[in-house]
């Protein structure tokens, strides 16, 4: 399985005129930008012959972010850290969330079928 948990939406008509050296540019667009961060999790099998995402938590107990960082324990756990609320950096959160059991508490089988595929050149 492979899980997704939050993130951003910017619309696709958004255009970055400001070149990426012009730093007040890139902060007047940011500051002007639609902008939202998720607390959704999803989740994809990749062991599926026509894998899907599919929304296992819309709505996850932490603050949406972007910009995070997670790890999955030993025991199964999946713990989710740091990351922020504006679009480009700032809105700075430090917390910790643990997910004891990920998969249990989300649905995702478990098996020989869903045994993960080494990582080969870029191909899974």
């Amino acid at each position: 399985w492979l899980l997704a948990m939050g993130g951003h939406f910017v619309p696709d008509d958004q255009v970055l005129e400001a070149k990426q050296s012009d730093t007040e540019g890139m902060i007047d667009h940011h500051r002007k930008a639609t902008f939202k961060v998720y607390n959704d999790v999803s989740a994809m099998n990749l062991a599926d012959a026509t894998p899907k995402w599919q929304v296992v938590e819309p709505n996850a107990p932490w603050t949406a972010r972007d910009d995070f960082a997670a790890t999955v324990t030993k025991d199964g756990a999946v713990l989710l850290f740091g990351g922020g609320t504006l679009y480009g950096g700032g809105g700075y959160l430090h917390d910790v969330w643990r997910l004891p059991e990920a998969a249990k508490a989300y649905g995702l089988a478990a098996g020989p079928s869903a045994a993960p595929k080494a990582w080969k050149g870029g191909e899974l």
